[in-house]
């Protein structure tokens, strides 16, 4: 049964097709408020479109057979408010666009759920007003591939919740407004590959999650306003690979995390406000190159690489600095060559640890208010060649152990505040290789032990100005291969 708003004028042909199929046309006033029910047999495939005034809030719902494919087109006017349900064969593949010519306009708020056989692939647009908040969910076999685009108005909050057959590959763009805070989630298959865009308002915070396979490549950009905090996962196939990036407020606090497979190659990047807090965690798998940068600076983290450990990297803080950290590549691949750069506040006190493989060779500097205390770490493979610079509030106390290999040539300065009490080891038959440490400025160098076993201690420049040099032990061990 069709029942339309008394008080809207318009002209409406209903034009049958076949048997569960119909074509409805409304031009001049275009189409009021209306409700669509169909029982037992559901709702066939249709056609709606409403022309000048567009079309008016609605409700439309299909049991038993649930809904068929359908196109549903606004002008002028766009698309109001509506609740769109299907059960039993779920919903089937859709069109749905809302457009204004002049102004306004769009697609309002809206509900739109598919059972058993989940909700087929659609292509969802609102023009002008954009789109308000929605809810869609898919049970069964889940949701298709979409293609979600808001303009003018952008994108209001949303949840998008697949299940059984996950959610497919998809893409959703907000202008304008940007992108409201959302919840966005696959299960079963998990999650395919994604664009997921908001400009001017940016992105708000946000949910993602994908089990089973995981979440396939993405590339998540928010402009304007940049990215609010948001929680990301993929278990199973883990994440694959993906750019992420927040421009204008930068990205807040969030949790990134990959299971099973672990996490791709990546890169992770926000300006303005920086990178807030975050967790960055790849399980077996571990995780791939990344390159992570914050401009604003970057906030405390922790950040872990399992399994297949942690590969080459680049990670940078400008502004703000770096915060503290933890930053482990656990497994046979350890930690891969890197370079970390705190501009600023410099970097904050910190544990680096790579097991298995060791850690590569790599550049850690921190400027302005230079590097707080730390520890250094590297099993296995032991420690590579390296440079460790503090400028400014210089180098605090550090503990830095090469296991296996020892650890390799190395320079380490603290100017301004020069270096505090230090412990520096290096183990196995690599020993330690040539190295400069200096400590300038008013706190030259702190008490210090420094050990070399197995292949001793190489080539060596230990300087201290301005406080002088404390108290320290140094200690060489070589073993020595006798042929008889």
């Amino acid at each position: 049964m069709w029942t339309t708003d008394p008080r809207q004028t318009c002209t409406v042909k209903l034009i049958p097709r076949r048997p569960g199929s119909t074509d409805l046309e409304a031009s001049s006033g275009g189409m009021g408020d209306f409700s669509l029910t169909g029982s037992d047999g559901g709702v066939g495939d249709f056609s709606l479109t409403g022309s000048d005034g567009g079309v008016g809030d609605f409700s439309l719902t299909g049991s038993g057979g649930g809904v068929g494919d359908f196109s549903l087109t606004g002008s002028d006017g766009g698309v109001g408010d509506f609740s769109l349900t299907g059960s039993g064969g779920g919903v089937g593949d859709f069109s749905l666009t809302g457009r204004v010519v002049m102004s306004g306009g769009g697609v309002g708020d809206f509900s739109l759920t598919g059972s058993d056989g989940g909700v087929g692939d659609f292509s969802l647009t609102g023009s002008g007003g954009g789109v308000g908040d929605f809810s869609l969910t898919g049970s069964g076999d889940g949701v298709g591939d979409f293609s979600l685009t808001g303009s003018g108005g952008g994108m209001g909050d949303f949840y998008l919740t697949g299940s059984g057959g996950g959610v497919g590959d998809f893409s959703l763009t907000g202008s304008g407004g940007g992108v409201g805070d959302f919840s966005l989630t696959g299960s079963g298959d998990g999650m395919g590959d994604f664009s997921l865009t908001g400009s001017g308002g940016g992105v708000g915070d946000f949910s993602l999650t994908g089990s089973g396979d995981g979440v396939g490549d993405f590339s998540l950009t928010g402009s304007g306003g940049g990215m609010g905090d948001f929680y990301l996962t993929g278990s199973g196939g883990g994440v694959g690979d993906f750019s992420l990036t927040g421009s204008g407020g930068g990205v807040g606090d969030f949790s990134l995390t990959g299971s099973g497979d672990g996490m791709g190659d990546f890169s992770l990047t926000g300006s303005g406000g920086g990178v807030g807090d975050f967790s960055l965690t790849g399980s077996d798998g571990g995780m791939g190159d990344f390159s992570l940068t914050g401009s604003g600076g970057m906030g405390d983290f922790s950040l872990t690489g399992s399994g297949g450990g942690v590969g080459d990297f680049y990670l940078t803080g400008s502004g703000g600095g770096v915060g503290d950290f933890s930053l482990t590549g656990s497994g046979g691949g350890g930690m891969g060559d890197f370079s970390l750069t705190g501009s600023g506040d410099g970097m904050g006190d910190f544990s680096l640890t790579g097991s298995g493989g060791g850690m590569g060779d790599f550049s850690l500097t921190g400027s302005d208010g230079g590097v707080g205390d730390f520890s250094l770490t590297g099993s296995g493979g032991g420690v590579g060649d390296f440079s460790l610079t503090g400028s400014g509030g210089g180098v605090g106390d550090f503990s830095l152990t090469g296991s296996g290999d020892g650890v390799g040539d190395f320079s380490l300065t603290g100017s301004g505040g020069g270096v505090g009490d230090f412990s520096l080891t290096g183990s196995g038959g690599g020993g330690m290789g040539d190295f400069s440490l200096t400590g300038s400025g008013g706190g030259g160098m702190g008490d210090f032990s420094l050990t070399g076993s197995g292949g001793g201690v190489g080539d060596f420049s230990l300087t201290g100005s301005g406080g002088g040099v404390g108290d320290f032990s140094l200690t060489v061990v070589v073993v020595w291969e006798i042929s008889l």
